[in-house]
């Protein structure tokens, strides 16, 4: 997700993480431990620094989800309950282990939709002004990243466009950052 999906970490990126796990009748206590060592590997700072800080809030359920759902429990989540903004965050996913096919087809249907509507446009303009309203209280007007004319601007002219699909079934036309890098159109 963000940054690290989009193939665009800098050295003051965080890393946004969401476990999943293929088997909804087995005990995944397995998968926990190792999400929770992989998080502590990356996020423990020792005499060496640390590698990133992880945020795993985009999960289902933010903080309060489970850490490793299943991929069947995120695909139920997402089309039932899934906000505006999860879907901007999951334009930029990238599967770093696993079957990417099959996540990927999981999570299409809630990112990409076959028109956009009033609502949509309305919660898009929901979305902006509660920034600019959190910004302004934290007298960061002019920051780059999130105030006018800044990084967070642009993906709100871009995602929406991005999630269009104007001709059914024309996956291909649906492309992420990194898609894009490696066809060295960016």
């Amino acid at each position: 997700m963000g940054t690290l999906g989009g193939q665009a970490l800098n050295v003051a990126s965080d890393i946004d993480l969401i476990f999943a796990h293929d088997n909804d009748t087995s005990d995944n206590q397995q998968v926990l431990e190792l999400a929770k060592k992989i998080i502590y590997a990356l996020e423990n700072n020792d005499e060496n620094g640390f590698v990133f800080h992880v945020d795993i809030r985009l999960r289902p359920h933010g903080s309060e989800g489970r850490l490793v759902p299943s991929l069947n429990f995120i695909e139920d989540y997402y089309l039932n309950y899934g906000r505006e903004w999860e879907r901007y965050a999951w334009i930029k996913h990238r599967v770093i282990v696993g079957n990417e096919d099959k996540i990927s087809n999981q999570i299409t249907p809630f990112v990409y939709r076959k028109y956009l509507d009033y609502k949509t446009i309305s919660e898009i303009r929901n979305l902006k002004k509660l920034i600019k309203k959190d910004l302004n209280e934290k007298n960061k007007l002019n920051d780059i990243k999130l105030g006018v004319g800044g990084i967070r601007e642009i993906e709100f002219i871009v995602h929406p466009m991005l999630q269009f699909q104007p001709i059914p079934n024309q996956i291909h036309l649906q492309i992420s950052n990194s898609r894009l890098i490696k066809m060295k159109l960016l």
